[in-house]
């Protein structure tokens, strides 16, 4: 973790909290990237096993492939928020609820 004055190594750690919101840092199978909630995300998975972790539940949000075929875009269905996020080459979406794969949907 790192600011402008400096930067802490964290050993053992589940989740960082910060005062608007936490994150958690729990190691998982792959490579998993963790959803910022406030800010529209353009990512690129690094593998075959790549999933990007949701906290909310799968009801929450939808989720389709893009114009051009080749990634997903997941966006709330919460008419006040409007973020969303473009996912390149990642395997699996993994809500609260359940692990959704999205392998399939691009060309």
């Amino acid at each position: 973790i790192w600011n402008g004055s400096g930067y802490d190594v964290l050993f053992g750690f589940e989740a960082i909290r910060f005062t608007n919101k936490t994150i958690s840092i729990a190691p998982v199978a792959g490579n998993v990237v963790q959803d910022d909630p406030d800010i529209v995300q353009h990512l690129t998975g690094k593998g075959t096993d790549d999933t990007f972790a949701i906290v909310g539940n799968s009801s929450l949000y939808q989720w389709g492939r893009t114009a051009s075929g080749t990634g997903i875009v997941v966006w709330t269905v919460s008419p006040t928020d409007n973020t969303y996020d473009i996912l390149t080459g990642f395997e699996k979406i993994q809500f609260a609820d359940q692990t959704v794969d999205i392998s399939g949907l691009v060309t």
